[in-house]
């Protein structure tokens, strides 16, 4: 059976960087960071990074208040905030306070869920007095993962499939692979897809500082170093980025504006080791994306690689790169991390970095690796340092997980 064509016709983004998509852009182009020093952190406490992509309590509260959007969770504000912008660009929702029920999907990926509810109801529980009476029962719906999902299915009377993927670093990337399937096999005509999460609670932050993978670098602005030889580990952000996946027929039917087209997906799972990456899944994923689009290697004009700035995912993911392409053409691809911008948003990367890809390929214009000095030499690639302009349709977008899960989606730049 022939797949339908799937196109992108709405965004939205909450980010350190920007709070929506015109401002986003302007300053991703301008070369800035949102990354710098987390205020929330206590002074007294030995962080091995002080540094990360934290949007202030103030800023969500200002941003979310037109649209009325109150939620205990901070990752689920976010995601509200982006998932109204995308359905505003995309012309689904014209009256966010009364909207029309319509046959809209909502799948959604997240790392962590709602963890700073659940943080919350811990110490209710230890500084109240009164012990698990100080809980109450509306904890159990706010706090489950899928509250993102159902909270935007319910504000946006979106009447699809709405559920909620949860694969590390790879959710949201997972959230609009199966997403395109689901459209591009006749399933539905229109998804929001995409994902989010919020970091920097205590308990989570501390445990990060734990595993030993984070940048002890303390210039903010130039401590995520994807692929360089001074890097020293990744860079945590938080936020939600939020895209309308549509048939081109309904797209078309409606007269809606397209950003882009999702053309291939791959997926695997290492099933060697927990936090470990390992170069056959990743190269089986990016086999499968490349088959599903029916293109060659030689067809890809980027690749938008997970590029994490620790030591074994560069390493790593360059040599899945060398093995897929070809070392030849490997230094022929420009292959970029969007990390340094809004630091690792965990389960929420894969939608922010694949919104980003989409602009630059509507625009003709990519950005390079951000704060790349020293380029280690163990990653055989083309590392462009300063934006680009993209001479060809199509562009790859890894996100390879702890866990073991790849995905792997194939973007090309829509033409009719």
């Amino acid at each position: 059976m022939r797949k339908r064509r799937v196109v992108i016709t709405g965004i939205g983004v909450v980010s350190s960087v920007g709070m929506n998509v015109e401002e986003f852009w302007k300053n991703i182009k301008a070369n800035k960071t949102g990354i710098k020093e987390i205020s929330i952190l206590n002074s007294e406490e030995r962080y091995t990074c002080r540094n990360g992509g934290y949007i202030e309590k103030d800023d969500l509260k200002e941003a979310t208040s037109k649209y009325k959007i109150r939620n205990p969770e901070k990752m689920v504000e976010m995601s509200i905030l982006a998932a109204q912008e995308a359905m505003e660009t995309s012309g689904l929702i014209d009256d966010f306070q009364n909207p029309e029920p319509q046959p809209c999907g909502v799948i959604l990926g997240t790392g962590i869920g709602c963890i700073g509810v659940i943080e919350d109801m811990n110490e209710i529980i230890h500084k109240s007095g009164k012990g698990i009476r100080a809980v109450r029962p509306s904890a159990i719906p706010v706090s489950m993962a899928n509250a993102v999902s159902s909270n935007i299915s319910v504000k946006y009377q979106l009447t699809g499939p709405n559920y909620v993927i949860t694969s590390a670093c790879s959710s949201a990337t997972a959230a609009i692979g199966n997403s395109w399937r689901m459209i591009a096999d006749g399933y539905i005509d229109k998804v929001l897809a995409g994902g989010g999460d919020a970091v920097f609670s205590y308990s989570h932050f501390a445990a990060w500082t734990s595993l030993r993978v984070m940048s002890s670098i303390e210039d903010a602005d130039t401590c995520c170093r994807p692929f360089d030889a001074t890097r020293s580990g990744c860079v945590l952000g938080e936020g939600s980025a939020m895209l309308v996946l549509e048939s081109l027929d309904s797209a078309l039917e409606r007269g809606a504006t397209i950003y882009g087209e999702i053309v291939g997906y791959g997926e695997s799972s290492d099933a060697s080791h927990l936090t470990r990456p390992n170069p056959e899944g990743q190269i089986k994923a990016m086999k499968m994306a490349l088959e599903s689009a029916g293109i060659s290697p030689e067809d890809i004009g980027y690749i938008n690689a997970h590029g994490t700035a620790t030591i074994a995912n560069d390493t790593t993911e360059s040599g899945s790169i060398n093995e897929v392409f070809g070392e030849e053409l490997s230094m022929e691809i420009p292959v970029s991390s969007f990390k340094p911008y809004y630091g690792h948003l965990l389960g929420g990367s894969g939608a922010i970095e694949t919104l980003q890809l989409i602009l630059g390929l509507k625009e003709g214009c990519i950005q390079g690796n951000r704060n790349l000095v020293t380029p280690d030499e163990e990653c055989k690639l083309k590392l462009p340092v300063d934006s680009f302009e993209s001479t060809k349709d199509y562009a790859m977008k890894n996100s390879f997980a702890f866990g073991g899960n790849n995905s792997v989606l194939v973007l090309k730049k829509y033409k009719k």
